[in-house]
């Protein structure tokens, strides 16, 4: 990621950044480590949550456990400076005048660590109390914000400032100014994942800005930056509420209306269709069912041999969210499948991620925590599904044909034949090839229509 901020840093200098479905009742699959060592092939049952809260960071509090730190600021640097430039020349002179100033120049450095000395061993018994929030979760290329809420005790009239720490170690630094208790971080996200942001200091200074403190706080949120997603060159076919390949039907649908029969008793009210009942002064009651509603399916090949290089594999993530982006909008359940061969055999096989109806963007936060090249192949992704409990999980082995709406892959090193497994000759789906400049010799059925997506530096 890369963060900007307002506001000065402490000693005049700019800051600056571095830079399936869920049921009731429905228990919790084995650990993590246990599940990466089934074999593909096994079942878990699907998750539920109680509370079905909105996809966005965690407010957090914690316990600054470090110790406070005194330095000084370059003015206070450059007045410690001049004052050991007078000692020396009194060693040299012998001038008394010249000890005296020295003293006049130290006087105020010393009052000023004394200073900031106090506001840390205040704030280290009386521990600041932190929460940070963030916004919901952007997609690559945008800005987000994280804030945070402090309570401390700090005079207000001291010019303060909140240390900010992105990523792992030394990789990305800011400063933000602390205005009553408040500050906020804005960055840009330049990739998809999980973006760790941790909250190392507040740095105050005392009156005469020539030491500062820095109180140690060590709160830390998690950011999931999503995919961006792209556009496929055509249009996908609308689904349709029937058994599509690797689909199935929806458990609910839109409600419409059926037929009307005569009131019995026990029949709701608001049931009852009054202007027609009044027309032949009888009651009658509306009858209604639900229309089944479309469950596709889309298959990502996360196979390692077939993709060229990392920037292949992130465009076939970005047409996948595009894909998801589009059931989404339409508020659609739907089935994410990660297929990949399994180790040292030739035979396929997929983990399917699930969801309930209306909730096909969830899929984009698998989406955005792959990481095809982990070690343990499809086992290691599995975890994924810990981040989102309202996720079904199932680890599969594929039967002869693969089944699916859309099936995206890319084109290997060299230009070959694209990867995928064999697809079902009597389904009708897309198979979508991710690098490729043109429409190639990728061996699918004839019933399947073959969408090339060109590299960007082609385009």
């Amino acid at each position: 990621m890369t963060q900007t901020m307002a506001g000065n840093a402490p000693g005049g200098a700019k800051g600056s950044a571095g830079g399936g479905r869920a049921s009731p009742g429905s228990r919790r699959g084995p650990s993590r480590a246990t599940r990466a060592s089934h074999a593909l092939g096994s079942r878990r049952a699907p998750r539920s949550t109680a509370t079905g809260v909105a996809p966005e960071a965690p407010e957090l509090r914690q316990v600054a456990r470090r110790l406070p730190r005194l330095e000084l600021t370059r003015r206070g640097w450059g007045l410690l400076a001049v004052a050991l430039l007078l000692v020396m020349s009194w060693y040299l002179l012998r001038l008394r005048l010249l000890t005296d100033a020295a003293s006049l120049l130290a006087a105020p450095v010393v009052v000023g660590l004394m200073a900031a000395a106090a506001l840390a061993v205040v704030n280290a018994v009386r521990r600041p109390r932190v929460r940070l929030t963030a916004s919901r979760q952007p997609q690559a290329g945008q800005r987000l914000w994280v804030s945070i809420k402090v309570r401390c005790l700090l005079p207000a009239f001291l010019p303060a400032w909140v240390a900010w720490q992105v990523g792992p170690e030394r990789s990305g630094r800011a400063l933000t100014p602390l205005d009553a208790g408040r500050s906020a971080l804005g960055m840009t996200a330049q990739r998809r994942g999980p973006e760790a942001v941790m909250t190392r200091w507040i740095v105050v200074a005392e009156p005469l800005g020539l030491a500062r403190a820095r109180i140690p706080l060590g709160a830390s949120t998690e950011v999931l930056v999503l995919p961006r997603p792209a556009e496929l060159p055509e249009p996908l076919p609308a689904p349709r509420a029937c058994d599509l390949p690797g689909g199935r039907l929806g458990d609910q649908g839109e409600e419409r209306l059926a037929s009307l029969r005569e009131y019995r008793p026990g029949d709701a009210l608001g049931s009852i269709h009054w202007r027609q009942s009044a027309r032949i002064d009888q009651l009658l009651v509306v009858e209604r069912e639900h229309e089944a509603l479309p469950h596709p399916s889309l298959a990502l090949v996360v196979e390692p041999g077939a993709y060229r290089g990392p920037e292949h594999l992130e465009a076939a993530i970005s047409l996948a969210a595009g894909v998801v982006g589009q059931w989404a909008r339409q508020r659609l359940g739907a089935d994410l499948l990660l297929l990949a061969r399994r180790p040292g055999q030739g035979a396929w096989a997929a983990l399917r991620f699930g969801t309930e109806q209306a909730e096909a963007g969830r899929l984009l936060q698998v989406l955005a925590r792959l990481e095809p090249g982990a070690p343990g192949g499809l086992g290691a992704m599995e975890a994924v599904a810990d981040h989102e409990p309202r996720l079904s999980l199932e680890s599969v082995a594929l039967p002869r044909y693969a089944r699916a709406d859309v099936v995206i892959t890319a084109s290997p090193q060299g230009g070959g034949q694209a990867v995928f497994p064999p697809l079902d000759p009597g389904a009708r789906g897309v198979l979508v090839v991710a690098g490729a400049g043109r429409a190639q010799a990728t061996g699918a059925p004839d019933t399947w229509r073959v969408l090339a997506v060109a590299d960007r530096q082609e385009q």
